[in-house]
């Protein structure tokens, strides 16, 4: 499913560059994925008792002026295709593509207490500066990590719990200290 998702991706990424219009693709995509990714729609979308053509309108009157053409028509291949549950991970797929090649990412960033708004904007300024691009942070919390933030964005890894200093401890002092 991941193949095919990602083709259907980079065949809608071509089409957003050859219109310049990546930006806004990406916004519509974050829209439609939403929208169809749970609850009644979702239902609707993958009822196999439910036409290809009452699927298309049904859409229609979600989407109607709220996404450009290439991309409801993408929606309108894919039920015609049968392919209705590829939908959500293509526009996924899309959302990433456009996010890793374009000029914004997104950082998760773990820690067992809410980074302040400074802590989060300095972190954020950092970021931004070492990967070249707008960085967009998620806080998650998790108490286990003691204390220290440990973030993820893109490539980049780096756990600085105080979690992962006492397992660094622990294993250096059972492999008796480096001797």
């Amino acid at each position: 499913m991941a193949k095919l998702s990602a083709i259907y991706a980079e065949a809608l990424y071509s089409l957003a560059e050859q219109r310049k219009g990546r930006e806004e693709l990406r916004e519509q995509a974050e829209l439609a994925r939403d929208a169809l990714a749970f609850g009644d729609t979702r239902r609707v979308l993958l009822h196999p008792h439910i036409s290809n053509g009452e699927k298309k309108t049904f859409l229609k009157g979600i989407f109607a002026s709220r996404i450009h053409e290439e991309l409801f028509n993408f929606l309108c291949l894919a039920i015609d295709k049968n392919r209705e549950a590829f939908i959500v991970p293509a526009l996924s797929a899309l959302i990433g593509i456009i996010d890793h090649r374009g000029s914004k990412t997104s950082a998760s960033v773990g820690s067992a207490a809410p980074l302040s708004q400074k802590q989060e904007s300095e972190l954020q300024k950092t970021l931004s500066e070492r990967m070249g691009k707008q960085v967009e942070i998620t806080q998650k919390g998790d108490p286990s990590l003691i204390g220290g933030p440990c973030v993820h964005a893109g490539d980049f890894f780096v756990d600085l719990s105080v979690k992962k200093r006492i397992s660094d401890l622990t294993t250096y002092l059972k492999e008796g200290c480096g001797a």
